[in-house]
């Protein structure tokens, strides 16, 4: 579950990965991959 502020920082995660690939939109791929660094940081 996400409250408004993790909801925020994850789609700036997902954003700074689109830009990292030269990507002008946020695709399922950049949000995946800044979902499996959320579940990284949360399980320590």
């Amino acid at each position: 579950v996400f409250s408004i502020r993790s909801w925020t920082r994850f789609l700036r995660v997902s954003r700074t990965i689109a830009d990292l690939a030269e990507k002008e939109d946020i695709g399922e791929a950049e949000l995946l991959e800044a979902l499996s660094l959320r579940s990284e940081q949360v399980t320590g």
